[in-house]
């Protein structure tokens, strides 16, 4: 998703003017963090469209009376 990777990109900006390496650090693991949110949210995306693909050519089954 876009959202998550722009704040990816936030923090490695941020990450780039730290001085201290620990800081520096934990900031890329959050963008890091951020990218496998995006990637995690487009193959739930992904998923959802082949779900409503799957259901729109599905046969339905009626109950028998």
């Amino acid at each position: 998703m876009k959202h998550y990777r722009l704040r990816a990109e936030e923090c490695r900006a941020i990450a780039e003017d730290y001085l201290d390496a620990d800081a520096r650090r934990v900031m890329l693991k959050v963008a890091a963090d951020y990218e496998q949110m995006a990637k995690t949210a487009d193959q739930l995306d992904s998923d959802i469209a082949e779900l409503a693909a799957l259901a729109s050519v599905a046969p339905r089954h009626r109950k028998a009376n």
